[in-house]
């Protein structure tokens, strides 16, 4: 048990970083932006661009918020706080999902599904009949390949 919870600590660590390098990268993106402003492109150039750099960083800020509430998410179940696991993954879904299941179907409409199902209902049920704490892991890191795989189609 030690052992599983100081791998999803890394894990989560690991997403963190990610995050924050993704936090980064658009930060400098947007400062790049201005700076080409700066050269002589229109008002409404700008804007444009800006607005696609955000179109672009929401939904990548609200995949690295869905990982890393998923991956709470198993660490509490890990520790027996199966309501506030349930919590967890429920503001996943609710406050972060939602908002990506229309970029992300545009892109990938099958993702966008299968990612869903697997997020509003499999890790909730799991949570729920609270199954083995590994099948709820294997759960979430299927849920992340299929997150990353969207990550790739927003990049």
């Amino acid at each position: 048990m030690v052992m599983n919870r100081q791998a999803l600590n890394r894990k989560s660590m690991l997403i963190i970083y990610v995050c924050l390098l993704v936090a980064v990268s658009l930060l400098v993106d947007s400062m790049t932006s201005g700076s080409v402003f700066a050269q002589g492109t229109t008002e409404s150039d700008a804007a444009e661009a800006s607005e696609e750099a955000q179109d672009t960083a929401e939904p990548l800020e609200l995949i690295c918020t869905i990982q890393s509430l998923l991956n709470q998410a198993v660490i509490e179940y890990g520790d027996q706080n199966f309501t506030g696991a349930a919590e967890l993954a429920q503001t996943a879904y609710l406050d972060n999902y939602e908002h990506l299941e229309t970029p992300l179907g545009q892109l990938d409409p099958a993702l966008k599904e299968a990612t869903e199902t697997m997020i509003r209902e499999d890790v909730q049920s799991a949570i729920e009949t609270k199954a083995p704490l590994s099948e709820l892991q294997q759960l979430v890191t299927a849920i992340d390949g299929n997150l990353t795989t969207a990550q790739q189609l927003f990049d």
